[in-house]
């Protein structure tokens, strides 16, 4: 009898335990915020919240850190700040870089 009873206790606790992992998958999955609980919506460093869209978005060119709230620094510029200008900090831009093309 007592065996019978373990039993259908472990099998309960499994059952519990997997109805607790399908709803903590469907949370996530569902979920339109982003993966990145301790910022605002959920947007990682490198992102911001798209209101038109409802999710995080990568920054624009020239942008980064948190919420895209900064530029590149001299002298880079672009898409994550991946790219150097070649120019005098006058003449990088830090979206598209050097203003005189080279």
């Amino acid at each position: 009898m007592f065996h019978l009873m373990m039993n259908t206790f472990n099998g309960n606790r499994f059952v519990v335990c997997v109805l607790i992992w399908i709803f903590l998958f469907l949370h996530v999955v569902s979920s339109e915020k982003g993966p990145c609980n301790s910022y605002f919506n959920g947007c990682c460093p490198g992102t911001k919240w798209d209101w038109d869209e409802n999710n995080c978005a990568e920054c624009e060119p020239g942008y980064f850190w948190i919420n895209c709230t900064k530029i590149c620094p001299y002298p880079t510029f672009g898409k994550s700040c991946a790219q150097t200008c070649s120019c005098t900090n006058t003449s990088c831009d830090f979206a598209n870089g050097c203003k005189n093309g080279k």
